[in-house]
């Protein structure tokens, strides 16, 4: 990108996803850091992205359900998304499952992405979906933990991981 204005010129747009608010309320904390910055649930996503240069995706992670609207969407975007900064920020209960799911957002991109940030999320048991409560209830059970409310969600970690990106994008 030699040449050109630096990215404090250009526009960033935040898509998030997520079941249990945590992905949006991540979303909206980076949109209030980042100058020139929308940020809209993944199902509004424009139709052409010819005025973003920065692309975050923010979402939550739980098996098979990460990122359902997200991977047609950045599939059927690939050609645009080669030449854009895409930072992908997942939301859960583990860090140390973010480089998997990194890789299910990856392929649809056909590239990798250009940062990743992991924010600790969390649900409330009553919030859960049968599916998801059942998932989880086999999740903790074969590590023999019953299933608890997990609500880790720290809005400071969230700004300090929108000052990385910023200075990342030299805003």
């Amino acid at each position: 990108i030699s040449g050109q204005k630096g990215r404090n010129m250009e526009k960033t747009l935040i898509l998030y996803e997520g079941k249990y608010g945590h992905s949006e309320k991540t979303a909206k904390i980076l949109q209030e850091s980042l100058p020139d910055a929308r940020c809209l649930p993944a199902s509004e996503a424009p139709e052409r992205l010819d005025d973003v240069t920065n692309l975050l995706l923010v979402f939550g992670f739980l098996a098979y359900d990460t990122a359902q609207v997200l991977k047609p969407y950045l599939k059927a975007h690939q050609e645009e998304l080669k030449d854009k900064f895409i930072g992908v920020v997942g939301v859960g209960l583990a860090k140390q499952a973010l480089p998997a799911f990194l890789k299910i957002i990856q392929e649809p991109m056909g590239r990798e992405a250009d940062g990743s940030w992991f924010v600790m999320g969390g649900y409330r048991i009553e919030q859960l979906t049968p599916e998801d409560k059942e998932l989880l209830e086999e999740f903790w059970g074969k590590r023999g933990v019953p299933l608890t409310y997990q609500l880790h969600f720290q809005e400071e970690n969230v700004r300090c991981i929108a000052e990385e990106i910023r200075k990342k994008l030299e805003l």
